[in-house]
């Protein structure tokens, strides 16, 4: 039995770059924009 992941980010339909295209995807955004908070924190 053949397996296709799902993808968790997909191409933009305008312009460049990726969206999230599941909750895999805006679950990994939200901790990227956590982390930088976190970080942007630290460093204050």
């Amino acid at each position: 039995m053949l397996h296709h992941p799902r993808r968790w980010f997909r191409p933009k339909r305008l312009g460049f770059g990726y969206s999230p295209a599941t909750w895999e995807g805006w679950f990994a955004t939200a901790l990227l924009v956590l982390a930088i908070f976190g970080v942007r924190s630290l460093l204050r």
